[in-house]
């Protein structure tokens, strides 16, 4: 008789290491983690529909109703990560997920536990910064920063020009307020959700991660009901950090404390003042005493 499916949600901010967990849950037979789904699409058109209070003209979010709709919902989300989750390499998997960096709350799913992953927002920006800079054939994020695009212009044709001018990658105000910002009100987000929800969330740092990497993947398995001796050992994707730093890979470096060689004076000021109290509520900082600390000299 097959073991019946159980479902689980991957979160945590853009370059905050869901790629990194959902490598370490793929290493166990039974759970399944391929990719990014981005249900929270469809979820921002649900709501509409079955929301009290969002549209008084569906008859979806009535009282005598609403349950069933949501349920239904519910079972079709399902289905939808269990057509993602389909692996020929794991053909026995039973718990199934989706690790798309989106807020907690973004998917409905009453019954799916919960990971989330938490990494110092000025080390999510310099890796997003990369990331994006990397990316060819495209405008975006950068469609109204003519300076970020120049940027992606330079980068593309010196690969090493931020490696050798770190303290260029984050002068533009606009750039770093705006992502500060988000990993700010993101943080702030989940962590009011978490607070109602914590028996169905695991929640870790990635700094966590990479000091004890065993422990903890050895934890989530245990978490989404996995025995964690049936996990295959560690391999060159799913160790902590990368023997040498990568400018045109998803995985980049994986380190920690990157920031400190990229954030100059003014960069340090623009984040703590857009982020600096959810610098603080994570506890990467006791206050934001560090701005006045001296940047790191270009090497």
């Amino acid at each position: 008789m097959e073991e019946q499916k159980t479902y689980y949600l991957l979160r945590g901010f853009m370059r905050s290491g869901t790629n990194w967990i959902g490598n370490l849950l793929n290493l166990h037979p039974d759970i399944c983690c391929t990719g990014e789904y981005h249900l929270h699409r469809l979820h921002a058109g649900f709501e509409k529909i079955s929301t009290p209070g969002q549209d008084p003209a569906t008859t979806l979010m009535s009282k005598a109703i609403n349950s069933e709709v949501i349920e239904e919902y519910e079972t079709f989300i399902k289905k939808l990560i269990d057509i993602g989750s389909r692996n020929p390499d794991k053909p026995t998997a039973r718990i199934l997920g989706d690790r798309t960096p989106c807020p907690m709350n973004a998917v409905i799913l009453r019954d799916a536990k919960r990971i989330h992953v938490v990494r110092d927002g000025r080390d999510c920006l310099v890796s997003l910064t990369f990331h994006f800079l990397r990316m060819g054939n495209t405008d975006y994020p950068f469609e109204n920063l003519p300076a970020m695009k120049s940027k992606r212009k330079r980068f593309q044709n010196h690969q090493e020009y931020f490696r050798r001018n770190p303290h260029e990658l984050l002068d533009h105000e606009r750039w770093v307020r705006q992502r500060a910002r988000r990993w700010g009100q993101r943080f702030l987000r989940d962590s009011r959700f978490i607070k109602k929800h914590s028996g169905a969330v695991f929640q870790l740092t990635y700094e966590k991660l990479h000091h004890e990497t065993e422990k903890l993947r050895g934890l989530m398995y245990q978490f989404l009901g996995a025995d964690p001796s049936k996990a295959a050992p560690l391999n060159e994707t799913t160790s902590a950090g990368f023997d040498r730093e990568d400018l045109k890979s998803h995985y980049r470096k994986g380190s920690i404390g990157d920031w400190k060689r990229h954030f100059h004076k003014e960069a340090r000021v623009w984040f703590a003042e857009e982020a600096g109290d959810a610098l603080i509520a994570a506890g990467y900082e006791p206050n934001n005493d560090w701005v006045n600390v001296e940047p790191e000299p270009n090497p």
